[in-house]
């Protein structure tokens, strides 16, 4: 079977012209129903509204790419397609070889006498091809049982070996799928508009603009009214998603500095309110020179500020109040923010200690009742501000909302665990995208989560997904595959995790962390895409 590329869901199998009319060839010799299906831009835009139409995509005999836009965006990716197979070309390159082959073809679609007028023509243009019927169904007669029954029946009667559908998508692929066993024909292509070009309803773009990848604009010339979704709708959108799925890193790393440097102002702002607060209690009641809140503090205090929210800062990147963390609970938050205040007041005493030549007057001034008040008020600032964003994160990972998406590589024992670790916890804030297997799989799930492909398409894998993180089992891979694994996923920016059945305990020095109930080992390897050797 050809190799698969994936974009936005739908599967798409890797060959060129002549491999798809070998592979149709290969159907009919096979004699069982095929279904061939032939996406482009719009019909993957389609696919992600309808679930059915994309299942049908997915589920067909072989899906190529039809158009230019799919090709490009797969070279660009950096999963190249081979070659844009379009229905329309199909249909005169198969007629083509069935009529030195003496292949059987029917045609279905269109309006009235239009499959007549495509057959004679094909028949003028490629002597000795036989054409055992044609059919214009009425419209929407997919859902009249009578219609129905009739069209499959004439199809049936006709016993073609290639049935070209133009029914429009997704109606095409849809009947053809329903009816496949029905209609018993070893090759159904719905073709779209290729029995109008067929019949000279309407003239295709010449071959130089076909080349250029522009048929979508001389067809938008053509019939505005008909194709105008596609070109101001859905291409335009196929791109944004495709700059987005390429953006996905760096729009994280941006997001995630700005909203670091929006913690950071917000919590020099929390330090300074504590110091502020605690010098007034502590001063409010007395004679000059220390003054009423509203004139201002003794000039002593406004100059030992910046040592005070420098010391403090220091103390909140110690204990990693700006980075985000699963697993943290109320009493440990507690513990963090009130041993962060207890880490900044030391900072400040130090610090003025040694500049007492430069803050003598300050530290006269900084008495021991200004100090106690300082690291109590900043510890229960600290804990009101972590507590809220902790609420806040638990609600939106219970809304399934900003989730670090993490794609699960191997089935091993230590994977099965992590996963149901995560189904468990209802405020984990991961979500597992998928499983990547060691070798081919007859499931389709394996824990509940769906099978992507195997270890050899990783890299097919990663790049049609946004993936924040790849966490890989032990004894799954070989050193190469995990090798490989390792620097498709640095060449992204993507963190690589590894699972470990052993304790926490054992593997002290290494950089652990937990994920969900497991225990994991961190790799940061080098942002440097190493040679080939």
């Amino acid at each position: 079977m050809p190799d698969k590329v994936e974009m936005f869901g739908v599967h798409l199998d890797n060959v060129s012209v002549e491999e798809t009319l070998d592979c149709i060839e290969s159907f009919i010799v096979d004699g069982n129903p095929h279904l061939v299906c032939t996406p482009n831009v719009e019909h993957i835009m389609c696919s992600l509204k309808d679930h059915e139409f994309r299942s049908v995509i997915n589920s067909a005999d072989l899906t190529v790419p039809d158009g230019f836009g799919v090709v490009l965006v797969s070279r660009w990716n950096g999963t190249p397609l081979k070659q844009k197979v379009a229905g329309a070309d199909l249909l005169p390159l198969f007629c083509e070889r069935a009529a030195q082959k003496q292949h059987r073809v029917f045609l279905l679609g269109g309006t009235e006498g239009v499959p007549e007028r495509a057959a004679n023509n094909l028949c003028s243009q490629y002597p000795g091809l036989r054409v055992v019927g044609t059919y214009s169904p009425p419209l929407q007669f997919e859902q009249d049982p009578i219609q129905n029954e009739k069209a499959i029946s004439l199809v049936r009667k006709a016993s073609p070996e290639i049935l070209f559908v133009a029914l429009g998508t997704p109606r095409q692929e849809k009947w053809l799928y329903r009816n496949l066993e029905q209609l018993r024909v070893p090759v159904c292509i719905g073709v779209g508009a290729g029995i109008d070009f067929a019949a000279g309803e309407q003239k295709r773009a010449p071959l130089w603009i076909q080349r250029h990848g522009l048929e979508w604009l001389y067809r938008f010339i053509q019939e505005p009214r008909k194709i105008w979704r596609r070109v101001l709708i859905s291409i335009p959108l196929f791109i944004a998603m495709f700059i987005d799925l390429r953006t996905y890193s760096t729009q994280k790393r941006s997001i995630g500095m700005i909203v670091t440097s929006v913690k950071l102002v917000f919590v020099a702002a929390l330090i300074l309110l504590s110091y502020c607060f605690s010098v007034w209690i502590r001063h409010s009641n007395a004679p000059p020179p220390f003054l009423p809140p509203w004139t201002g503090f003794y000039v002593p205090y406004q100059n030992l500020m910046p040592i005070v929210i420098l010391s403090y800062l220091f103390a909140c990147l110690h204990f990693g109040f700006f980075r985000s963390k699963s697993g943290e609970g109320p009493l440990e938050i507690l513990k963090s923010s009130f041993m962060a205040s207890s880490l900044g007041t030391v900072a400040v005493l130090m610090s003025s200690f040694l500049f007492k030549e430069i803050y003598i007057h300050e530290i006269t001034g900084f008495s021991r009742i200004s100090i106690g008040l300082t690291w109590f008020i900043s510890g229960i600032l600290f804990f009101a501000w972590r507590i809220t964003v902790w609420l806040i994160a638990k609600a939106l990972a219970r809304n399934n909302l900003l989730m670090e998406r993490i794609l699960i590589v191997g089935t091993a024992p230590e994977s099965a665990r992590f996963i149901r670790g995560l189904c468990h916890d209802r405020f984990c804030r991961v979500k597992a995208i998928g499983i990547v297997v060691e070798k081919e799989q007859e499931a389709e799930y394996y824990e509940g989560l769906p099978i992507l492909g195997t270890v050899e398409s990783f890299n097919c894998i990663l790049c049609s997904r946004k993936v924040d993180e790849v966490v890989v089992s032990t004894s799954c891979c070989a050193s190469r595959e995990l090798d490989s694994i390792i620097r498709d996923c640095t060449s992204r920016g993507i963190a690589v995790s590894l699972l470990s059945h052993l304790p926490a305990e054992t593997l002290r020095g290494a950089n652990v962390k937990r994920l969900g109930n497991q225990v994991a080992i961190a790799l940061h390897p080098e942002r440097k895409r190493p040679r080939d050797e």
